[in-house]
């Protein structure tokens, strides 16, 4: 009798054990983390040009790789602004169920008037995307909307997408 009471006390255990460990606890941390900004990086300025229409022939993009454990790397590419605005530049992010915000805030007591004009890339790192999962992705500077993209995060996911100057 007793040797049945441990049976069954050690099987229950072990059970306990297997199901504690199941996948969708780890969707749940993964969810958690959804969108969290893992890092940020702010190219500087990519030379110095005396007038908008010396660069302004080349597009602005933003574009998209998926990373390994879970990560969606953001590179919004060649931004014309004025010069001096290498630290003025954060990003934030806003979640809505499978939908998140990417905001490029510009602090803007940091822009001068200058006679001059740069183009920066902005990179950044964003964690807790599951394989499989489908997501949009709304990519603003402030208030204005840059892009919207739509995807299903895998492995192999890459993409590119043009702004238009307006």
């Amino acid at each position: 009798m007793m040797k049945r009471v441990f049976q069954f006390v050690a099987t229950a255990l072990l059970l306990a054990t297997f199901f504690a460990c199941d996948s969708k606890d780890k969707d749940v941390v993964a969810s958690k983390d959804f969108g969290a900004v893992k890092s940020f990086i702010n190219s500087g300025c990519k030379g110095h040009y005396q007038g908008f229409r010396a660069i302004s022939n080349e597009p602005e993009v933003i574009v998209w790789e998926a990373l390994k454990g879970g990560v969606l790397k953001l590179s919004h590419n060649d931004i014309v602004a004025g010069c001096g605005l290498d630290k003025a530049y954060s990003i934030s992010t806003k979640r809505e169920g499978d939908k998140l915000y990417v905001v490029e805030h510009i602090d803007e007591q940091s822009e001068i008037a200058t006679n001059c004009i740069c183009q920066y890339d902005l990179t950044t790192e964003l964690k807790g995307f599951e394989i499989g999962k489908s997501y949009t992705l709304v990519y603003k500077k402030n208030d204005w909307v840059l892009g919207t993209i739509n995807f299903t995060y895998t492995s192999l996911l890459k993409g590119k997408s043009v702004i238009k100057r307006g």
